[in-house]
């Protein structure tokens, strides 16, 4: 609920985190989704427990994830504030089945990276099948409940016998 003083004005507090969430709407309206980060980041210092504040990140980064995160920081990222969400909203919050969504999506785009990274090492010219078994062993064990998983288990039976299980 917002803080409001003896003659009905919002508090400081108040005042700065309703600025800063229109501000923050309007750069990721205009797609300066770094500087809404940031944005989301300073308000998340001064209010470690908004959940507001920690949904709206994670929303974003899962948005950025999607359009372009080659190494996975996104997606870990993402991950991180929903989870963080989750933690610090309340148990009713309607943006629950969102926040859960996101980690799903986010889990998912993990396991299909790190597949690519295992085939990568799969084929002739990069061919290191240590390191190809190592990423497949840790999709299997961490991702087993995804596509890439289930494919991850198809190629250890048949490139690495002695691992399958």
């Amino acid at each position: 609920m917002h803080q409001m003083n003896f003659d009905g004005r919002l508090g400081p507090e108040e005042e700065r985190r309703i600025f800063t969430g229109n501000y923050t709407a309007k750069q990721e309206k205009e797609f300066y989704y770094e500087r809404a980060v940031k944005t989301y980041q300073e308000i998340i210092k001064l209010l470690p427990n908004d959940p507001d504040a920690r949904f709206c990140l994670a929303r974003l980064l899962e948005k950025m994830a999607q359009e372009r995160d080659a190494d996975g920081v996104l997606s870990r990222a993402a991950i991180r504030e929903a989870r963080r969400f989750l933690e610090v909203s309340s148990a009713k919050d309607f943006r629950r089945p969102e926040a859960e969504e996101i980690l799903k999506s986010a889990h998912l785009r993990e396991g299909a990276r790190m597949l690519e990274r295992a085939q990568f090492y799969l084929v002739k010219y990069h061919y290191k099948p240590e390191i190809a078994r190592t990423y497949l062993l840790d999709l299997r064990r961490d991702f087993s409940d995804t596509p890439a998983g289930e494919q991850a288990k198809a190629i250890l039976d048949e490139k690495f016998p002695e691992e399958a299980k």
